[in-house]
């Protein structure tokens, strides 16, 4: 056989071959347009120049996977920054709750009753009837800090909770990456196409950035190295241990460990993702809460129990609490005092031992008025709408800021899109065109075999 002519064999086997392997990739490509996490592909077609030693023709050079890493990082970030927010503010939700004042389950309903009671007791000093009314006025409103309280400290055991799985799921992930990083490594260095692993790593590290904000560096070997608050969560084929509990001041404590290594404290103030928006939530904004409620128990405690040692109940006695209250607890041990407990007759309303005075009634009514809070520059009502006002602002801020970052991410996965997504328009296109390619090698192939009859046949 002459050797142009079993070039064109050659020539026309490999382009068959060549437009045979872009058809499969364009079905890869269709057969996955709804795949989550998919990326497109697309066989590097490359010509096999004609040498002394080569009949030339075409050739796959290699399987391209479409990947934008810039826009991937920015991904990444704005996920994390976005569901930060997010988690924030729906932590938020159920304190909010517990100090709504318009459903009932405020405080300042039980303060202005506590007062109320007060004035109905300076207008009707000697009435054992209106002495019980301050007592029962008093429980109310003690049972109202209690609530707040609880609900603080539950939700707070709840989220410590919710930020262990979140360390469990991060760790799952980091460990798949870690293996997934092996597997690649192996497949590229066998000349292989690595895109289903790459697209599966993505995903994991997709899932990782709304739980924890991550900085990723892609090695020469094509490994990834995973980072958070500084820290290596993924270094080639290892994965480090992230864990959490509670410091002595009960805020979260998180640390980092690798295999044989003594675990290191973990940089939470800038964590990102669902734990990063948790830990701001529970440490930050429910620690200011607390504190702010404390201080209002205490206040509220100091100026009653101030007036109302100064007083003399009906049965003539004086220098009695109606509050006991201990700051270094705050305000879950705010009570009534077990004194005046049952005892309306020891509610002090006069100044004096006279029957019936009730100046001192009437100055703890007033108190509803009076700036005894917040070091005398607020009244008690005023303060403890500042704290609800401040809540409330946090988790306004927290929800407003995951709407903006949410609609960024939204631009930023289409930007991600346009260069991974799967566009039917381009693959039908591609389609035909790989098809007609193919029939053109086949008719190449057919006539070669015609030519090679004419060359049997002259002989």
């Amino acid at each position: 056989m002459p050797v142009a002519l079993s070039n064109l064999l050659y020539v026309a086997r490999d382009a068959m071959n060549v437009n045979a392997k872009a058809l499969d990739v364009t079905g890869q490509n269709i057969a996955n347009v709804n795949t989550p996490g998919y990326a497109r592909r697309r066989a590097e077609i490359q010509a096999r120049g004609s040498t002394q030693d080569s009949y030339g023709g075409v050739t796959i050079g290699g399987i391209h996977r479409a990947a934008d890493q810039l826009t991937q990082r920015r991904l990444l970030d704005v996920r994390g920054q976005e569901t930060a927010a997010q988690e924030r503010g729906d932590s938020l939700a159920p304190i909010e709750a517990a100090f709504n004042d318009a459903n009932g389950t405020g405080l300042a309903m039980g303060m202005t009753q506590f007062f109320d009671a007060f004035n109905a007791l300076a207008a009707k000093p000697t009435d054992t009837t209106a002495r019980a009314g301050v007592l029962t006025a008093a429980q109310s409103l003690v049972d109202g800090f209690q609530m707040a309280t609880e609900t603080l400290n539950t939700t707070r055991a709840d989220l410590l909770a919710k930020a262990q799985g979140y360390t469990k799921q991060i760790n799952e992930n980091a460990k798949a990456i870690a293996e997934l990083n092996g597997s690649i490594q192996s497949a590229l260095s066998a000349g292989q196409d690595a895109s289903d692993l790459l697209d599966r790593r993505d995903q994991l590290l997709e899932g990782m950035s709304e739980l924890i904000d991550v900085q990723v560096a892609t090695n020469p070997n094509g490994t990834l190295m995973v980072r958070a608050s500084g820290q290596s969560l993924v270094e080639g084929q290892s994965a480090s241990t992230l864990s959490v509990d509670l410091d002595a001041a009960g805020s979260l404590l998180f640390k980092n460990s690798v295999a044989g290594s003594t675990p290191s404290a973990f940089n939470a103030s800038a964590m990102g993702g669902h734990l990063g928006g948790l830990r701001e939530a529970r440490d930050v904004d429910m620690a200011a809460t607390r504190q702010a409620l404390d201080t209002l128990a205490g206040d509220l405690a100091n100026a009653v129990n101030t007036l109302h040692a100064s007083g003399f109940g009906s049965d003539g006695v004086t220098g009695r609490n109606l509050f006991s209250f201990d700051a270094s607890v705050g305000a879950k041990s705010l009570a009534v005092d077990p004194l005046l407990a049952g005892h309306p007759e020891r509610v002090a309303t006069s100044s004096t031992t006279t029957t019936g005075g009730n100046t001192i009634a009437r100055q703890l009514a007033n108190l509803q008025s009076t700036k005894s809070a917040a070091g005398g520059t607020k009244t008690l009502i005023d303060s403890y709408a500042d704290l609800v006002g401040d809540l409330g602002l946090r988790r306004q801020k927290a929800l407003g800021d995951a709407d903006v970052k949410g609609a960024l991410a939204d631009q930023v996965q289409a930007l991600q899109e346009e260069t991974t997504g799967v566009s039917l328009d381009e693959e039908m296109v591609n389609l035909t065109r790989f098809q007609r390619a193919y029939e053109a090698s086949s008719k190449l192939l057919k006539t070669f075999d015609e030519l090679l009859q004419t060359v049997i046949n002259t002989k």
